[in-house]
């Protein structure tokens, strides 16, 4: 079943060409587009959309393989949403990840693109990054998921196999940059977080706050995730010390610890301290102009620190809002007079009560500005979409993985016709090929039962590391049948049929 809505007044074809020899670029991502703010994955598609249909991947539980449903993000214009089988951990993930790759391929077979891009964020697709014909793939590194002590070691896998085959990695910070590039044989660019400089820039005191505040000496803002990765209790010991000042503080809370929730309860009893909520991202301009000092302000954490630039500091300084932030290493470069990155919780209270935007010389003003423009998201797509062009310009056609590694990327027009030979597979730790599958000499007496017992103990054992399903698909029917008749049980365990 095919469901979508289709591109009305400005199709992709009415876009102008991009400098990027492709015709379209696949965003492979988390669940929860619609409900997160404007992150990183916001910033490129938006700018993407300006020269490429750009399609963000979303995975939904249990999607049928043969639904290919697509919408319109109506927020950003050349771009659709595609819905695929989301993955999960279990013994049927291999068909999940296989689900992923043809409802994927279908809508770039129905579309009629020929040279797709892959921009990964999520390497639980990593079947779909094997198996998508591309002319580049992008891995845009956001997190450094190895300094995580809650994934699996079959997550890990996942995400050295994805960076192994990368073109190209995108890092946010040096410290992800750092991390994986040990694990990659593609270009490594390091680019920060940023902001959309004019957007911010533009904004007029919001109302609501500045009604708010009018008894109080100083508006003080925090807008974003209210999480674990904040410290609430060096927020609280600085809004007892200054009950002069505001606190406004907007986002959705998202605990999973609950010492977090309980001094983010114990925050918000002071008298000082509003929680406005979640606003429209269109609303922050004005929330960061009617403020005097901005808070970033994180835990403690080595992970956070060494790997941690959040986007709403220099949202906020685009929006000529000083900061107040804790020590994260990526933001000790940019310190002016309107960002201080401060070491203790002690330095965190003493410089909210000294810092203002009223305290700023004109000198200050200027270099706060000229910190905001080279922090502008246009700036650093620019050097990303000049990778991708590089990287997409080294190919005559998109092919898949498999395909570059047999150097047969050429053989032919329709990729659906490529696959009647031994597959190069990736195993959840490492690639292993398997160039002549298939061809096991026959032993001496041996009969036919017994070596079809050796080839189906070979299949069998390939399966179970988790590699794809071509094996089974280009076994002759009397093999088939024998594993089904001998290894029923095992073969559940591996791959669904």
């Amino acid at each position: 079943m095919v469901t979508e809505v289709h591109l009305t007044s400005q199709s992709a074809e009415n876009w102008e060409s991009s400098s990027v020899n492709a015709d379209a670029i696949y965003f492979l991502m988390s669940p929860g587009w619609k409900k997160e703010m404007r992150s990183n994955r916001w910033h490129y598609a938006t700018r993407w959309a300006h020269s490429l249909p750009v399609v963000l991947v979303q995975p939904v539980a249990d999607m049928p393989i043969d639904n290919i449903c697509s919408e319109i993000e109506p927020r950003i214009e050349n771009c659709r949403i595609l819905y695929v089988r989301a993955f999960h951990e279990h013994a049927d993930s291999l068909f999940d990840g296989v689900a992923q790759a043809e409802q994927i391929r279908q809508d770039i077979k129905r579309k009629g693109y020929k040279r797709v891009l892959l921009w990964m964020y999520n390497p639980n697709y990593v079947v779909g990054w094997e198996l998508v014909p591309a002319v580049g793939r992008i891995y845009h590194a956001t997190e450094n998921h190895f300094e995580y002590t809650n994934n699996s070691p079959d997550f890990e896998a996942r995400l050295r196999a994805c960076l192994r085959s990368a073109d190209a990695v995108i890092c946010c910070s040096e410290g992800v940059a750092n991390s994986y590039s040990q694990h990659t044989r593609g270009k490594v660019l390091t680019l920060t977080n940023g902001c959309d400089y004019k957007f911010y820039a533009s904004g007029k005191s919001d109302r609501e706050l500045a009604v708010l505040g009018e008894n109080y000496a100083k508006i003080v803002v925090y807008a974003g995730n209210l999480d674990d990765r904040l410290d609430y209790d060096m927020m609280f010991k600085a809004a007892r010390k200054n009950p002069n000042f505001l606190f406004a503080l907007y986002g959705r809370t998202n605990f999973t610890r609950p010492v977090n929730e309980t001094a983010w309860s114990k925050l918000k009893q002071l008298s000082n301290v509003c929680h406005l909520g979640l606003v429209p991202p269109e609303k922050l301009p004005d929330i960061y102009a009617a403020g005097d000092v901005g808070l970033a302000p994180y835990m403690a954490d080595p992970l956070l620190k060494r790997n941690t630039i959040p986007l709403k500091v220099f949202e906020m300084i685009a929006a000529k809002l000083p900061v107040v932030a804790t020590n994260l290493d990526m933001l000790r470069p940019f310190q002016t007079k309107g960002l201080a990155v401060v070491d203790t919780t002690e330095d965190f209270v003493a410089t909210v009560h000294t810092t203002a935007s009223s305290t700023l010389s004109q000198q200050d003003q200027i270099e706060l500005e000229k910190l905001g423009r080279g922090q502008d998201y246009d700036v650093k797509f620019e050097k990303a979409r000049e990778l991708v062009r590089r990287v997409a310009a080294d190919r005559e056609v998109s092919a898949t993985l498999v395909e570059r590694r047999y150097k047969i990327a050429g053989a032919g027009p329709d990729h659906d016709q490529r696959f009647d030979f031994p597959e190069t597979f990736v195993y959840l730790d490492d690639f292993v090929q398997f160039e002549n599958f298939l061809e096991i000499p026959r032993r001496e007496n041996e009969s036919e039962d017994e070596i079809e017992r050796r080839i189906s103990e070979r299949v069998i054992s390939t399966l179970m590391r988790g590699i794809y399903y071509y094996v089974w698909k280009n076994l002759p029917l009397n093999v088939k049948n024998f594993i089904k008749a001998h290894f029923a049980e095992r073969l559940k365990k591996c791959v669904r049929l």
